[in-house]
């Protein structure tokens, strides 16, 4: 019995230490403008962070992470370059970064930073990517007052 009891509060603090945790990421992520993806290759499976849809414009709940929603957003000038580079880091199994604009659902132009890093699996055939996505557009406009 007294085990059970043991076991029971030890459950309870994990969880709330997970709560914590996740709480203090989502935190960070809205600080630096950052979100969040997983992209299970083989079952062509996307999750998203609450942050990336708000930097996206979009709502979780009523979008579901697909690449083909994510492609929509890029920006008709950088599309082609953007998912270029996209594919060959699937393709080649190498990480890279990644910059391009997206227009959000309100219309709203915005810059984006992407890193990203492939998961293997023990064969060495890539099975996840993981990575940020984040909003860079006041150091790009920035950058352009400086030209």
């Amino acid at each position: 019995m007294l085990a059970a009891l043991t076991d029971v509060i030890e459950r309870k603090k994990v969880e709330e230490v997970l709560v914590i945790s996740e709480r203090n990421l989502a935190t960070s992520q809205e600080i630096a403008q950052v979100g969040s993806y997983s992209w299970y290759l083989e079952k062509n499976l996307l999750t998203w962070s609450d942050d990336l849809y708000r930097i996206l414009g979009l709502t979780s709940r009523k979008t579901s992470p697909i690449f083909e929603i994510y492609a929509s957003l890029i920006h008709p000038v950088d599309k082609d370059d953007a998912i270029r580079k996209i594919k060959a880091v699937i393709e080649e199994g190498r990480s890279q970064i990644n910059e391009h604009r997206i227009i959000k659902s309100d219309g709203i132009v915005r810059f984006v930073q992407i890193k990203g890093k492939i998961l293997r699996e023990t064969e060495g055939k890539p099975a996840v990517i993981c990575g940020v996505v984040q909003d860079i557009t006041e150091r790009k406009l920035a950058d352009e007052k400086l030209r």
